[in-house]
């Protein structure tokens, strides 16, 4: 039986009704929706034949599926692993061992026969065979480029990271769309290339050197444009955020000093920064004297310091918490207003295509056995509950 927040667009709520009474029937909800529903929204039928861009991440008893934006069931949970949809496509594993790639409807366009994938790019997808080499495949599961790499990354502005030796040992290098070296394979393996953060982007890619302790800005031609010194580099938003040092001022936040550069490495702006975030949505969160507030990209506060726990801006709203004790959180627009007064049981996730995740009620914390999370709507409106809910960038 569907709940009624299941049904697309409707809001129940009388105009009239006072705070009390919402929260009452938010409790109430939360309460039916776990006798009801425990497991996840509503189900489906026919197949899903949406946009598969509104398609995200829900799970129930342990294996994932995907839900659209009203909560209803897409793709049954009966995955125990998956990505994000891209191109039409995800990655998908039904018992861990071999993976696949679904369509919107849950159908296999390519049948699991591969030990590891990524997610289609630039039309096609990274893959590890049976042999332990990577290649990249079309959408219709033929090789565009035979498996010849110890490892492999997704394309981006035409270019893609791949590994010239047997894993995890590197040297690394970039390819082009026929699998020739454009960057000789000469950068040793780091972190940077484990976890996919040495990709082109507006032209220039972020290396990781494998020291520690530096990174090279390089063209697409695998010209050098700065070397810096930072034990840390993060990109966001355009804008690049270095750790230089560390401050006792910083001390609540972990101590690290950061300042912001632009992709050339050059200086963005003046200032040095505690627990500053990557750009998001055009604004950054970073700390002072005991708050957290945002800055824009000139280095000024948009939103002074206030709160004390923030995730980032998304869709023109951030989740935030003006008292760490209290376990909901706001959501507020870009000038401080509050959009959403109260949601969630001690986690809240960005909102990305319009619907954010939330924990709905974990007494024995979020990711714990029995934990709810939930989708809400811009207005706060719970959307569909679940087992455990993920955001589309957990």
């Amino acid at each position: 039986m569907p709940t009624a927040a299941c049904r697309r667009g409707e809001d129940r709520r009388a105009p009239e009704e006072s705070s009390a009474l919402r929260i009452l029937h938010w409790i109430l909800f939360v309460a039916l929706a776990g006798a009801l529903a425990p497991a996840a929204g509503c189900r489906r039928s026919p197949p899903f034949s949406g946009d598969w861009r509104e398609l995200r991440h829900g799970e129930r008893g342990g294996r994932g599926g995907f839900v659209d934006g009203s909560g209803h069931w897409a793709i049954e949970p009966r995955f125990v692993e998956y990505g994000e949809f891209s191109e039409g496509l995800v990655w998908a594993g039904e018992k861990g061992t071999a993976y696949g790639f679904i369509d919107k409807t849950g159908a296999w366009a390519i049948r699991p026969r591969f030990r590891h994938a990524t997610e289609f790019s630039e039309g096609v997808a990274a893959v590890e065979d049976r042999s332990g080499r990577w290649g990249y495949i079309r959408p219709d599961g033929s090789w565009a480029i035979e498996p010849r790499f110890g490892s492999a990354e997704p394309f981006h502005e035409g270019r893609a990271a791949a590994e010239n030796g047997d894993g995890s040992r590197g040297p690394w290098g970039y390819i082009d769309a026929s699998g020739a070296w454009v960057i000789p394979p000469r950068y040793r393996h780091s972190p940077g290339f484990l976890y996919g953060r040495s990709h082109f982007e507006r032209g220039v890619a972020m290396v990781d050197m494998g020291d520690g302790s530096s990174h090279e800005l390089i063209d697409r031609d695998g010209r050098v444009l700065k070397r810096l010194r930072s034990t840390w580099l993060r990109r966001g938003d355009g804008l690049l955020l270095a750790r230089v040092g560390y401050s006792k001022e910083c001390g609540q936040v972990g101590g690290d000093v950061s300042v912001y550069l632009d992709e050339r490495g050059e200086s963005a702006f003046d200032g040095r920064f505690c627990g500053a975030r990557e750009f998001s949505d055009g604004l950054a969160a970073v700390w002072r004297d005991g708050k957290y507030g945002f800055i824009d990209k000139s280095g000024g506060w948009a939103i002074p310091p206030r709160y004390e726990m923030v995730g980032n801006f998304s869709e023109g709203l951030a989740n935030v918490k003006p008292d760490a004790r209290r376990r909901c959180w706001q959501y507020v627009d870009k000038a401080g207003r509050v959009v959403i007064p109260c949601v969630g049981d001690g986690r809240a996730e960005k909102f990305e295509r319009g619907l954010a995740a939330i924990d709905v009620d974990s007494p024995n914390g979020f990711l714990a056995a029995g934990a709810k999370w939930g989708w809400i709507d811009r207005s706060g409106r719970l959307v569909a509950v679940f087992t455990r809910a993920e955001s589309f960038r957990w």
